[in-house]
């Protein structure tokens, strides 16, 4: 249900506190993505729940939005990074358990 809720420009930075200048420098730098590329931005719950962890990060280590676009990029990278090397030791666990 909530996946299909969608944000003006308006809404997301009310809920997030932010400026509609801040939000186009957000989403150009990749931070988050309008659903479509128009001058009438609208956003989905997805974007928001990423704007919401981004603005976090921006209060808590008090970074730029550049700085949290790394920020992010490096996290998500971890996070993948972890969840290849958990499958790979199941499949090493499984190959070791068949030899």
């Amino acid at each position: 249900m909530t996946e299909q809720v969608r944000y003006t420009v308006i809404e997301i930075c009310r809920s997030v506190d932010i400026s509609p200048e801040e939000l186009t420098e957000v989403v150009g730098l990749g931070v988050i993505t309008p659903l479509q590329a128009e001058s009438n931005w609208i956003f989905d719950y997805h974007a928001l729940r990423s704007l919401q962890r981004a603005r976090r990060l921006q209060i808590e280590l008090e970074l730029e939005w550049s700085g949290i676009a790394i920020a992010l990029t490096l996290m998500d990278k971890v996070e993948r990074l972890e969840k290849e090397n958990v499958q790979l030791r199941r499949q090493l666990d499984r190959l070791l358990h068949t030899v």
